[in-house]
C-alpha cells in the first residue's frame, strides 16, 4: 500500500525542494520497474537502496570520484540521482536553476563509458520518452522502449 510522504519534512532532511512531477509519480507508483529496466527512487523504501537519500550520499561519492578522473560535463554538486537501470546507468536530475525544481532537466550517464545524455523535462516526461515514444538516449546502451509496463516490487512506499 503506497503511503503519503510528509514532503516539506523530507526535503527538509535533503536541503532541497524536489520537482511536481516527482512527487506525483512516487505517490501514484511506489516503487517497482518501468519496462523491467529502470527504478525510480522513493523517499522512503523498505530497501536502503532504493531510497533518494541513500542514493544522494553514494552518487556524490562516484561522482566526486569520477570528476578526480576525468572531467564531468556537469557540476557535481549539480547532479542529484532520481533512477537507475539494472546495467548501472544513472538518472540525474540537473539542478540547474537550483531554485526551480520544476524546471529542472533529466541527464543519463553511460555505466561503462563516458556518454552522458540530456533530456530536456522532467522524471515522467523522460519515462514517456523512453518507454512509449521510444526516444534513443545514447548514455543507453540499448533502446529502452517502447515498453512501458510498471511492475511494482516488494513493499516499497512513496
Amino acid at each position: 500500500m503506497l503511503v503519503q510522504t510528509d514532503w516539506l519534512r523530507f526535503e527538509s532532511t535533503i536541503g532541497f525542494a524536489l520537482p511536481a512531477d516527482y512527487k506525483l509519480l512516487v505517490e501514484t507508483y511506489g516503487l517497482g520497474t518501468f519496462g523491467r529496466f529502470l527504478m525510480v527512487y522513493q523517499p522512503r523504501s523498505d530497501y536502503e537502496f532504493t531510497e533518494l537519500r541513500t542514493q544522494i550520499r553514494m552518487n556524490a561519492d562516484k561522482l566526486e570520484f569520477l570528476a578526480e578522473f576525468e572531467p564531468l560535463p556537469y557540476a557535481p554538486e549539480e547532479l542529484v540521482p532520481v533512477a537507475g537501470t539494472d546495467n548501472g546507468n544513472s538518472v540525474y536530475w540537473l539542478r540547474s536553476p537550483l531554485d526551480s525544481p520544476d524546471s529542472w532537466r533529466i541527464v543519463v550517464d553511460q555505466s561503462r563509458g563516458d556518454t552522458w545524455s540530456e533530456f530536456s523535462g522532467g522524471i515522467v516526461d523522460f519515462l514517456v520518452a523512453a518507454f512509449v515514444d521510444g526516444v534513443r538516449f545514447d548514455a543507453l546502451a540499448e533502446n529502452i522502449g517502447p515498453d512501458p509496463v510498471f511492475t511494482p516490487s516488494g513493499r516499497g512506499e512513496a
